[in-house]
């Protein structure tokens, strides 16, 4: 049964990473795109979101992590690029944490950071993936409203986690 989850994890990680192609070309602001692991591979993710030319954001998110055992699948609803820097905003639309259990409709943030391309660049960042449950007044994927301090927190997380991708790229446009 592992093995199944990880081998559909693994496909929707490539579906991902082929859907970010063409989303990026219909956008036409900010984007991210990227994938990867860390934590010798124990945790795997793909993310992409692009902003559309009447200023929507749309996106997914697949995250696997055996360490602690979540799974979720996402929307991504909010993209605020700074520089090499973004943080994303979206809702859990299928999702499992074993401390919580379903996490489906919780709202997922992370800040992500691209520091370049080929051998000579530093490896690309992720914080955490905060989840957040429904009615936090921390953040709201559907107006793209965040508290200033929980961004500094997301950014915090990013500088200080020490999160670098073992293998993947993440790329952000703005």
């Amino acid at each position: 049964m592992k093995t199944n989850k990880v081998s559909i994890g693994l496909a929707a990680l490539v579906g991902l990473a082929l859907t970010s192609i063409s989303a990026v070309a219909g956008g036409n602001g900010p984007s991210f795109h990227g994938g990867g692991f860390y934590a010798g591979g124990s945790v795997h993710f793909g993310v992409h979101a692009v902003t559309h030319r009447d200023g929507t954001v749309t996106g997914q998110i697949e995250a696997h992590n055996s360490l602690n055992g979540l799974v979720l699948h996402g929307e991504i609803t909010c993209l605020e690029v700074n520089g090499n820097t973004a943080i994303l905003i979206g809702r859990v639309t299928d999702g499992f944490y074993p401390p919580v259990g379903d996490i489906t409709g919780w709202s997922i943030a992370a800040g992500v950071r691209d520091n370049g391309e080929g051998a000579n660049a530093a490896p690309d960042l992720l914080s955490r993936f905060f989840l957040i449950p429904p009615g936090d007044p921390r953040i709201n994927p559907s107006t793209c409203f965040i508290l200033p301090a929980f961004e500094a927190a997301i950014l915090s997380d990013l500088d200080l986690a020490n999160r670098p991708l073992e293998g993947g790229n993440f790329q952000i446009r703005e």
